[in-house]
């Protein structure tokens, strides 16, 4: 069940507990689960710390036969080169193995709204992410944007941990 208000600031939901405090990857599953997914998208920004488990993401992706697009939001006030990001995603995608994938930089005022944004514009069924598993005060002050994705996303979410 989704948490919001109150409630998300203080308990969150099961799920976000979950994607928050494990260890391995977590797929929260929700309204959409029954339906084919055709299409997933992995949103980073392919320069800092990325997930060292993303085997299990290419063996999903390849279990479904999905397209998988590597996104990047590009907020206001931290516009990047497009060729250094999409060169940071080629070099992802290579050092992945990772053969016919999409390339997307999409603009957004904050990366919710833009990965959901994205997900309808592009008939997304999956959204993955990495995460700093932020809690507490941490969460409070820097926010989490995979946790977000948890509590208010209505489509499958994975979600893997970023730091050792």
């Amino acid at each position: 069940h989704r948490a919001f208000g109150m409630r998300e600031l203080f308990t969150g939901s099961h799920a976000e507990y979950l994607a928050m405090h494990a260890d391995m990857p977590i797929l929260s599953l929700k309204g959409e689960a029954g339906k084919r997914i055709e299409r997933m998208v992995l949103a980073a920004d392919f320069t800092g710390k990325l997930p060292h488990n993303i085997d299990l993401l290419v063996a999903l992706r390849e279990a479904l036969g999905a397209r998988l697009y590597l996104l990047q939001i590009q907020l206001p006030g931290k516009k990047k080169s497009e060729v250094a990001i999409q060169e940071h995603m080629s070099a992802f995608a290579h050092e992945h193995g990772l053969d016919d994938v999409s390339y997307a930089i999409f603009p957004a005022d904050d990366l919710e709204e833009g990965m959901v944004r994205f997900a309808a514009d592009n008939n997304i069924g999956l959204i993955a992410i990495g995460s700093m598993q932020r809690t507490g005060l941490n969460k409070l002050i820097n926010g989490c944007i995979s946790a977000d994705l948890v509590n208010h996303v209505q489509k499958p979410i994975f979600t893997f941990k970023l730091r050792d």
